[in-house]
C-alpha cells in the first residue's frame, strides 16, 4: 500500500496553484483570527507561531494568542522572544492557504499529521487546538 500511495499527490499539491508570493496571508489571518478569537474557550495565554513553508522560500510567521482577555496577532519578528506555552505549527503555505479558507479544516489536519508541530513546553491544550477549527476566514 505504501508503494502505491507515495507517489501520489495530496489534495492542496493538486488544488491549490498559487505561488507563495502572490498569498497575502496577513490580510486572510487578521478576520480569521477575529472569527476565531470570538470563538475562543482559552481562559489562559496560550500562542501559536505559524510558520508557511514551500521548498523555495517562506511566507512571514505570525503569532497569535488563542486567549481571548488578551487578543494578540502580528507577525513574528525573529529577534523577538516566544511566549510560552506555545505551539510552532510549520505548514505547507498552500494548505495554509486552504485552512484559512475553508478548503481543508484543521481538524482534519490536526487528525492527519499534515503539518509539523513543535509544542513548548511539550504539552497538549485541547481548548487552544480547538481555537485552530475557527481559524478560517469562514
Amino acid at each position: 500500500r505504501i508503494e502505491t500511495i507515495s507517489t501520489k499527490l495530496m489534495d492542496y499539491e493538486r488544488e491549490v496553484a498559487l505561488p507563495i508570493d502572490k498569498i497575502n496571508f496577513k490580510r486572510m489571518l487578521i478576520p480569521s483570527y477575529e472569527r476565531a478569537i470570538k470563538r475562543s474557550s482559552v481562559t489562559n495565554d496560550y500562542y501559536f507561531l505559524i510558520e508557511a513553508v514551500n521548498s523555495v522560500n517562506k511566507a512571514p510567521k505570525f503569532l497569535l494568542n488563542s486567549n481571548p482577555a488578551n487578543p494578540l496577532m502580528h507577525e513574528f519578528d525573529e529577534s523577538s522572544d516566544i511566549p510560552q506555552p506555545y505551539s510552532h505549527i510549520r505548514i505547507d503555505y498552500r494548505y495554509l492557504f486552504g485552512l484559512l479558507t475553508g478548503i481543508y479544516h484543521w481538524d482534519n489536519a490536526e487528525i492527519g499529521s499534515h503539518y509539523r508541530t513543535l509544542r513548548h513546553p511539550d504539552c497538549y491544550n485541547r481548548e487552544a487546538q480547538g481555537f485552530l477549527n475557527f481559524l478560517s476566514v469562514c
